[in-house]
């Protein structure tokens, strides 16, 4: 995690650059503790000026710290994530003439941008990113976030100059303004327990660069203008051809191949890794494979929340999996006073920007500071799967919902009965849970706790609209 933040202001501004960077620098300090900079440049009417708060994952040398600039100083980039696939990518580029600074993932993204161009660049990443790259010849700064918004990219325009930054605090201090409150996606948030469905974000006037997006801010205008325009979205197979293609056991085969060099992928660190393990199928997957691609001799770190209470507790299952590999577990337990618990609630919402979907939020945050405190920098975990894989219970529920409307009643008496015999998701129904996904119900069961300033925003159905797919709820979900 690093951070990254930048102002763009007309020339004719009396207000200084250096001063609000620095504000914006300690603001997100926590994000990169192992390096800072500040580069300031000017292009036509336009100063534009770039920060970086540096946490150290390949190359820990000088020469990858940022902003960084071309050897032609034509360019200049700061750049949060990985790009996994970076030593593949090296190859290609070198034979194209690419010139690195260093060995670090962000020279590659530097030179891939310069060689192939934005679009082709990002088509060709494998990994996260949040990204500023500034071409001073030609007068233009590119803004990027990876395909599904891993990293955080947030901005915002006011008085005649743009602002970005990784979180929304940053934004706060390099503006020294105050914005109003958006009504609607509190409305969103206390109705529906919903967060991160747009753009936009608590407070308006600032939004977040969309994932899979782009924006190309042109510095030869006279004014300064932010859209975002798309480079990625998901595919789509059609369910009969999907079906027909394949035998099972190919595809099989196909998804641990690629499980596997996904995994090993991110294992590309020069710094200690370790594995949130949560004892799901995912996580423990995950935790399995790394095993598997690691030594014995290699410090695999797993680290896992557990706590008192054998509902919610998911010990037995972890301790499976660290007996199973023979790797021992760091252990965070999850057991708190009150007071305690409302002052964690109020530092994970600093560091999150807006309100907590869960206390989830609370216990990762947990995991990571114990990850901290035994050294370790990079952390795998399952987050993603139950949407790519179908793993909530709801998904049930939408594919019968689908085979019914289909008319296929047959393979939807077949798909019930299954997970029937076998005790799964049937047994485990919660009408508490839901009731969310079936607005008419949810009306008449929950309690109204929308006060008179938000009663104008509509309600949203959350189950599976008419005319869509499984597939496309995932990707709502994604």
């Amino acid at each position: 995690m690093c951070g990254i933040n930048g102002i763009i202001q007309n020339l004719e501004s009396n207000s200084a650059l250096y001063p609000r960077l620095k504000l914006m620098e300690k603001a997100q300090l926590h994000r990169g503790p192992d390096a800072q900079g500040i580069k300031e440049f000017s292009f036509k009417n336009w100063r534009i000026g770039l920060g970086h708060q540096r946490l150290s994952i390949i190359d820990l040398n000088e020469v990858s710290n940022q902003p960084m600039v071309s050897n032609n100083g034509r360019y200049a980039m700061v750049y949060n994530g990985e790009v996994y696939n970076y030593k593949e990518l090296r190859l290609e580029l070198a034979v194209l003439g690419a010139q690195f600074q260093g060995e670090s993932d962000t020279t590659v993204v530097m030179e891939a941008m310069r060689i192939w161009g934005p679009r082709k660049a990002f088509s060709r990443f494998i990994g996260m990113w949040a990204i500023a790259w500034i071409d001073l010849s030609e007068g233009k700064l590119i803004l990027s976030r990876d395909r599904v918004g891993v990293k955080p990219l947030y901005y915002t325009q006011t008085q005649g100059q743009l602002y970005f930054a990784s979180e929304i605090k940053t934004l706060l201090e390099g503006s020294q303004k105050r914005f109003a409150l958006n009504h609607r996606l509190i409305h969103q948030y206390l109705a529906h327990s919903l967060l991160e469905t747009t753009n936009e974000t608590f407070l308006s006037e600032i939004y977040k660069l969309p994932a899979g997006h782009f924006a190309i801010i042109d510095l030869n205008a006279e004014s300064l203008t932010c859209h975002p325009q798309r480079y990625w979205h998901i595919p789509f197979q059609n369910d009969s051809v999907f079906n027909q293609s394949k035998d099972q056991s190919i595809l099989i085969e196909e998804i641990h191949d690629l499980f596997f060099d996904s995994v090993k992928l991110r294992l590309r660190s020069d710094v200690p890794v370790g594995i949130a393990l949560s004892g799901g199928v995912d996580s423990s997957s995950i935790t399995a494979a790394m095993n598997s691609i690691l030594t014995r001799h290699d410090n695999l770190n797993l680290i896992s929340a557990v706590n008192d209470y054998n509902q919610f507790d998911e010990s037995p299952f972890i301790d499976k999996v660290s007996a199973h590999l023979q790797r021992p577990v760091h252990k965070v337990l999850l057991r708190f006073k009150p007071v305690e618990i409302f002052k964690l609630l109020h530092d994970v919402t600093w560091h999150h920007d807006e309100p907590l979907g869960s206390f989830s939020t609370v216990a990762h945050y947990l995991l990571m500071r114990r990850a901290k405190e035994i050294g370790v920098t990079v952390i795998l975990s399952g987050q993603g799967a139950d949407e790519i894989l179908c793993g909530y219970k709801k998904y049930l529920g939408f594919y019968l919902q689908y085979l019914y409307r289909k008319g296929d009643f047959s393979e939807a008496l077949k798909t019930l009965s299954g997970f029937y015999k076998q005790k799964t998701v049937i047994s485990q129904f919660n009408f508490s849970e839901a009731k969310r996904y079936l607005p008419n119900v949810r009306e008449i069961f929950s309690k109204n706790i929308i006060g008179k300033n938000l009663e104008d925003y509509e309600n949203i159905d959350l189950g599976l609209p008419k005319s869509a797919t499984v597939q496309e709820r995932q990707a709502e979900d994604v």
